[in-house]
């Protein structure tokens, strides 16, 4: 399999998809991204015991919100062994590079 960002986005896409979940994003660019919902779910993917529900914020509506679920994010890719070089402002800046390597080490 060639890694590159569309076979990246899409696996990621899949992986979410199979959850069950109706989220997913269109590339590293996506705006959506900046609320890490998708992260959080792709994570739960992997490991599902890497992510508790109740700690994530379901609507981040403010900056404060978003960057809380960066954090929590990072720390639950972590969990299971993710080697991790992003920021949670990477996350919420959606920083494409960045977005990529994360998605990249979550694989």
């Amino acid at each position: 399999t060639e890694f590159n960002d569309d076979n990246i986005v899409s696996w990621a896409n899949q992986r979410v998809a199979a959850s069950g979940k109706s989220i997913s994003m269109k590339n590293f660019r996506d705006p959506t991204l900046n609320n890490s919902l998708f992260f959080l779910t792709l994570v739960h993917t992997i490991e599902p015991r890497a992510v508790d529900w109740d700690i994530a914020l379901k609507n981040p509506q403010t900056e404060e919100d978003r960057m809380n679920n960066a954090r929590y994010a990072i720390s639950c890719a972590r969990k299971f062994g993710a080697c991790v070089f992003l920021t949670p402002e990477d996350i919420c800046e959606v920083k494409a590079k960045m977005l990529l390597t994360f998605t990249a080490a979550i694989w």
